[in-house]
């Protein structure tokens, strides 16, 4: 008997044990195969979407947006932002990269035309064929970014050095931004370069500048049609305070290579502070949950020892959560004044982690852990660890507090 005349309960628990892919090529023996794989396991297996802004990718995103059936399964678009590797053999940058060998001319050929398509797309054209594409997406929940090196056709590997070599990876940030602006999708979760959903931030070495991203939200603010108010409920975000001359300065010793990005330093525009964050906050300002993460890799590039306590005094100052339960803060430089000034605003959260945070070398943890001891009565967990002051350790202030 052809498989594809079998029971549905039948082909549902052969389906079962197989794969995506190979259901997929089931699906295209036949008509009927087609229809009775659509079980719930395939659906399921179908609920991620990608794309990395090439054009044939963009087709394909908007031809699964179109589909009856498929536009419903998608919960998770992944955004593929592609660096180009360009290198005849690949030199050992740290022990997690692979080898691959000396590179045939034809494929450096083909990463050339590849590159070329994708930066024949202008951004108003990405940002309204991914609005398009987000609004025909009805149960879209959360957007992730992946960063990949792409090496020849069908390889890719993920990106593993620091991102602060690439501006086009808050560029990218930004087109899906002003995407999500524009269309009427009801994102629920957007995750910016988070290396704690990896369970390991050190692995994460991407982040989007602070100051370039207030270039950034500065254009989405003044389009027409785009909203006042994002949708995003759980954010996770990988901030550094590096700039465009940063950037400039360490591309050149890579020869890894990415899409033009549209930055002040190249658009005629000065930088505009640290205040990319805050702007971002005002604009989700229905946050359920945030984790910040800030890019220590990058504390060498700060242009003075005041910069890394501005990103989040900006946030302290001028961003208030009304629906924010669970905060979770790491790597950052604060004061003692607007971490305390952050959490008297927000006497509403329930879930507190603050890991690996630094406060300056003459201020003392205490008046805050008892803030949080006293004052936060609706606090349910509280996760402290790795506190610092300047570059130490201050756990002890954390016993005595505890002790009290």
């Amino acid at each position: 008997m052809p498989m594809d005349r079998l029971p549905t309960e039948i082909i549902d628990a052969i389906t079962e044990h197989l794969d995506s892919e190979s259901i997929k090529n089931f699906r295209l023996t036949s008509k009927s195969a087609a229809q009775k794989c659509l079980n719930p396991r395939f659906l399921s297996l179908s609920s991620q979407a990608r794309t990395d802004f090439t054009p044939d990718s963009l087709q394909n995103l908007h031809s699964r947006a179109s589909h009856p059936v498929f536009r419903n399964a998608a919960r998770c678009l992944i955004v593929q932002v592609i660096v180009y590797d360009h290198r005849g053999v690949c030199p050992k940058r740290t022990k997690l990269e692979i080898f691959y060998g000396t590179r045939d001319p034809w494929g450096i050929q083909w990463l050339d035309k590849i590159q070329q398509e994708r930066d024949s797309l202008s951004d108003e054209f990405v940002i309204d064929s991914l609005a398009t594409t987000l609004d025909s997406f009805p149960s879209l929940d959360e957007i992730q970014f992946e960063p990949r090196v792409l090496i020849a056709p069908g390889v890719s590997r993920l990106l593993l050095i620091p991102s602060h070599e690439f501006p086009w990876m808050s560029h990218v940030v930004f087109i899906v931004l002003a995407a999500v602006a524009r269309s009427s999708t009801q994102l629920r979760k957007l995750d910016i370069y988070n290396g704690c959903r990896f369970g390991c931030p050190w692995l994460s070495r991407h982040s989007v500048s602070a100051s370039e991203f207030a270039f950034y939200i500065k254009r989405i603010k003044a389009e027409k049609p785009a909203r006042r108010s994002l949708p995003i409920e759980v954010l996770g975000l990988t901030v550094s305070n590096i700039s465009s001359e940063d950037w400039s300065r360490a591309g050149n010793q890579t020869s890894l290579r990415a899409s033009r990005a549209v930055s002040p330093s190249n658009d005629g525009h000065e930088l505009n502070g640290f205040s990319g964050v805050q702007q971002l906050l005002q604009l989700t300002s229905k946050l359920v949950s945030l984790h910040l993460t800030f890019d220590f890799e990058m504390e060498e590039n700060t242009r003075g020892p005041e910069d890394p306590y501005k990103i989040f005094k900006s946030i302290a100052d001028d961003v208030h959560l009304p629906r924010l339960k669970h905060f979770y803060l790491t790597n950052f430089s604060v004061t003692g004044n607007s971490l305390l000034k952050f959490l008297g605003s927000h006497p509403q959260i329930i879930s507190l982690d603050i890991w690996r945070a630094s406060i300056p070398e003459e201020e003392r943890w205490n008046p805050t852990l008892r803030y949080i001891n006293t004052n936060m009565p609706v606090l349910r967990s509280v996760g402290l660890s790795a506190l610092r002051k300047g570059d130490r350790f201050s756990g002890h202030e954390l016993i005595s507090i505890l002790a009290d």
